[in-house]
């Protein structure tokens, strides 16, 4: 019995969690747009220092660019969904009978986005978002900038890796 119980668990769950896009579709778009106006205010909050950063002449730091770049991503997205859930809401079957099909795409998009925005919400929070750099313009951080840097100088290759093995 405990196998038959199991199997039966392993259908009814997938078949329960597409159900539940239909059933709760509504809710989905709800949160859907909390969670936006959330990544709204921690995408404000970080616009703020970073251009505070570079009205100090700091560089901004890759990792903080790049989520900048997939908020922009997922907030299309977001608008997206809410755009087409507008139009659902203006092209039902018969006039009055939601369609469960689009009412079943717009759920499990809205879900999903809302789980991205919430990863984006919790990454939001960094303690810098520019990194300190040198006069000359490297990073004090480390020499990725100059690979000779560590070297001296020699205009014979042979001998950089004889002072490469000297200090070895």
């Amino acid at each position: 019995m405990p196998v038959a119980s199991k199997a039966a668990e392993y259908q009814v769950d997938p078949v329960g969690q597409r159900c539940s896009y239909v059933i709760y579709y509504e809710s989905y778009i709800r949160q859907l747009k909390d969670k936006v106006q959330k990544l709204r205010d921690a995408r404000d909050r970080v616009q703020d220092s970073i251009d505070e950063a570079r009205r100090n002449g700091k560089q901004i730091d890759a990792e903080v660019v790049r989520w900048a770049k997939d908020v922009e991503n997922v907030a299309n997205e977001a608008r997206d969904i809410l755009e087409q859930d507008g139009r659902n809401k203006r092209n039902c079957c018969c006039k009055w009978i939601p369609n469960p099909k689009v009412r079943y795409h717009l759920g499990r998009e809205a879900r999903r986005t809302s789980q991205d925005i919430l990863a984006l919400i919790l990454q939001s929070r960094f303690e810098e978002v520019y990194y300190e750099s040198d006069p000359d313009g490297n990073s004090s951080d480390t020499d990725w900038g100059n690979p000779r840097k560590n070297y001296q100088e020699s205009p014979n290759p042979i001998e950089i890796v004889q002072i490469q093995s000297q200090t070895i």
